[in-house]
């Protein structure tokens, strides 16, 4: 605890925005090489024209030009775990001790998921639950979690291409949308004043379905999304509290199994293009297709036609 209480001190200079002078929020650095809070030195470039001076070292710097330093956002997540999980051992070593039996608690009730003393463990109150050393109980629940982060990869990866299918099911989707109206207009337009009205209901038809679709596929996206952020959320608390004290392990260790068991993954709509109908005067149709199934290039031959046949030049 005091090697991670010095490490945290060294870090600290490095990990306070000099505008504020708190731990930095969105770390941003400037061309000079120093940090600070993005909001912080964008407000201290608020009123200027010309030159934007870094707050530190006043070098002059010709545009408002930051880069996002996730390297050093990263390091402060840790240097944030890290003193939370310091500052929860302290906690914990205080409050390791039975205070019924002025005993320290070495054993762990997993029926009652709780910490007790020997002499609680032989008491009527855990008679029969099963009962380990606090250790062996801190390294069974560790291996648990672990294993439950493994599963939360896996789920996460079948997700996302789930997620990618229905970003390709939308593509196709719309392909289909745009060669259906292509069909309806090339049909139209063979027709004049006498189709325009069914035309337009038939496309305000199609817009309704395309509407449809795409209100249905954003819908399944969302769902996947939160159950991404869900599963996301889950893992990092599984992997932030398997890095923490063995008391915080074991306390809330119970509702992260019931979390993980919990997971299902998010119901989606079957979607379906329903073909949008539509009438044409039946003579525009069936004609049309008559004439496409029966057409034939022939030639007469004056010998053999009929003789009130009077056959042209060209045949």
């Amino acid at each position: 605890m005091e090697e991670v209480s010095a490490a945290l001190a060294k870090m600290h200079p490095e990990l306070i925005c000099l505008v504020c002078l708190d731990y930095l929020n969105d770390p941003v650095t400037i061309d000079c090489g120093h940090n600070f809070c993005d909001s912080c030195i964008r407000m201290s470039w608020k009123d200027l024209q010309n030159t934007f001076p870094c707050p530190v070292c006043r070098q002059a710097h010709q545009e408002r030009l930051v880069s996002a330093n996730a390297q050093l956002g990263r390091l402060l997540d840790l240097a944030k775990l890290l003193h939370r999980s310091e500052s929860s051992e302290m906690a914990w070593a205080e409050e390791r001790w039975c205070e019924e039996h002025r005993q320290g608690v070495s054993l762990f009730c997993e029926d009652d998921q709780e910490l007790v003393c020997p002499l609680c463990a032989q008491g009527s109150a855990h008679q029969g639950h099963h009962v380990r050393l606090v250790a062996e109980a801190v390294a069974h629940h560790r291996q648990r979690l672990g294993d439950y982060i493994e599963s939360l990869k896996k789920q996460l990866v079948e997700v996302h291409k789930r997620e990618v299918a229905q970003d390709r099911n939308l593509l196709q989707l719309r392909a289909d949308v745009e060669k259906h109206r292509s069909q309806l207009a090339s049909e139209f337009e063979q027709l004049t004043q006498f189709v325009e009205r069914e035309q337009e209901v038939a496309l305000c038809r199609l817009a309704e379905e395309d509407k449809r679709l795409q209100q249905q596929l954003r819908a399944n996206l969302e769902a996947y999304s939160d159950h991404i952020s869900e599963l996301k959320n889950l893992r990092r608390e599984v992997a932030e509290r398997s890095v923490m004290s063995e008391e915080m392990v074991l306390r809330g260790v119970r509702d992260l199994q019931q979390r993980w068991a919990g997971l299902q993954p998010p119901a989606v709509q079957l979607l379906r293009f329903r073909s949008v109908t539509y009438s044409l005067p039946p003579l525009c149709s069936a004609l049309n297709s008559i004439i496409q199934r029966f057409r034939e290039s022939i030639s007469l031959d004056p010998d053999t036609a009929h003789p009130s046949l009077r056959v042209s030049q060209d045949l």
